[in-house]
């Protein structure tokens, strides 16, 4: 069973995504920001992170930034409601898609499932 991290300050968020990710069979942790979210993946290996882009504290460009220090090939789905200009920094930053709020259960579902499989991908891994 995949595990993913979901990184969000806001609770709500963290629920619904929760939720739908669990019914579709995913290990789930949570994180409410980019610090608390790094001890996690220190701690417990995690198949792909979705991450806020916009948070209090470490925010998920900062995250993104050094998580990829650290592993390239995570896949990392970074999301966010604040606007396009933050999704495309974290694209370039190394984040394998992006999302906008809001968006529907089935398309961060596809999202995963997509990370999820290009992770598998021979070519990635080089």
């Amino acid at each position: 069973m995949p595990r993913i991290l979901i990184i969000d300050d806001e609770q709500d968020t963290r629920l619904v995504l929760r939720e739908s990710l669990e019914n579709a069979d995913y290990q789930v942790q949570e994180a409410a920001n980019g610090a608390e979210a790094m001890k996690l993946c220190r701690v417990a290996p995690m198949d792909l992170v979705i991450s806020d882009i916009f948070m209090p504290g470490k925010d998920g460009l900062e995250f993104i930034t050094e998580l990829r220090s650290r592993n390239r090939l995570l896949p990392i789905i970074a999301i966010s409601g604040g606007g396009m200009q933050g999704l495309e920094i974290a694209q370039k930053l190394g984040a394998t898609a992006i999302l906008h709020k809001p968006f529907t259960r089935d398309e961060i579902l596809g999202a995963v499932g997509s990370a999820l499989l290009r992770k598998k991908t021979p070519q990635d891994r080089a």
